[in-house]
């Protein structure tokens, strides 16, 4: 290659790390593109637009360019571990958990590569072997949240409960805005019968993920043991609202609770008619049929 081409190409790649840090991503990534044109095989460019497009969510693009650079620096840690989260996000886990093995061949004192190894081995059915990564994890980065977070889910995986609220609480100390934290813990609160405390990190929770169907679900299920019918209503409307059921997902049972909050406001026909929906999309629900059958003698 000429020098000025090279040269050429360096410009528009410094270019387009310029435009990145200033969250100018159009701009970054046209010019990231002019370099790699000038020069296909520019390392530095294919990583940097590979990171810039997973940052804006095109992971299969994120992915051609890892490649790119892993077919010229093999061992190039930062690549293989972005093309993990990639391959993570695309819900791919068996390769994202061969990246991830890599990188810690590579770099075995960083929490991150446990931390996204055990979340792999989590999603591949292997929580045992996810929690001793993630117990790595937290040995290297004892104030880090997301080590604590993550550790957390894989105790309730495996129903340890205790831990798992324990690790949760730890999360939230360390970080009071972690909402994803606030979440599961207000689960671990309502399966041990703490309604009130449930309530608030729901509460949290809702504040800043107002689209979340399945944190009103949980909530309208505690006003509802509560005998509180209208605010129940409210939020099993907005859960249904947010996320319309299919014979797939949870929706018979938001239905099926649904209408218990109507019966207890005395709106018998509405109760009946989210019996029939709850039926329909769950027909083996013995307990759906039996409780139509009250409401059809009222």
């Amino acid at each position: 290659m000429a020098i000025q081409t090279q040269r050429d190409a360096d410009y528009y790649y410094r270019r387009g790390l310029l435009y990145a840090e200033l969250a100018n991503d159009r701009k970054a990534l046209a010019n990231l593109d002019q370099a790699i044109a000038l020069d296909p095989d520019h390392v530095a460019a294919h990583h940097e637009r590979g990171m810039l497009l997973f940052h804006l969510g095109e992971h299969e693009r994120a992915l051609a360019d890892f490649d790119r650079v892993l077919e010229q620096e093999g061992d190039n840690a930062g690549a293989l571990f972005n093309r993990g989260l990639a391959y993570a996000e695309l819900e791919q886990w068996a390769q994202a958990w061969l990246d991830f093995d890599r990188v810690i061949e590579l770099v075995s004192d960083e929490a991150d590569p446990y931390l996204y190894r055990g979340m792999a081995y989590l999603n591949l059915d292997q929580p045992e072997k996810a929690l001793l990564d993630m117990e790595r994890a937290v040995e290297l980065a004892p104030e880090d949240p997301e080590a604590y977070y993550n550790r957390g889910t894989v105790y309730m995986e495996l129903g340890d409960y205790e831990l798992a609220l324990e690790d949760f609480d730890q999360a939230i100390e360390l970080d009071p805005r972690h909402t994803e934290a606030y979440y599961y813990r207000a689960l671990m609160l309502f399966d041990m019968e703490e309604y009130d405390e449930a309530l608030d990190d729901l509460a949290q929770y809702i504040a800043q993920h107002p689209q979340e169907a399945s944190a009103y679900y949980y909530r309208g299920l505690i006003y509802l043991r509560d005998a509180q019918y209208e605010i129940a209503l409210e939020d099993l409307d907005r859960s249904i609202e947010l996320s319309p059921p299919d014979p797939s997902s949870w929706g018979g049972e938001r239905y099926y609770y649904r209408s218990i909050a109507y019966l207890g406001l005395d709106r018998c026909q509405k109760a009946l008619e989210d019996m029939d929906r709850a039926i329909e999309l769950r027909p083996a629900d013995k307990l759906a049929h039996y409780q139509r059958g009250l409401a059809h003698g009222l």
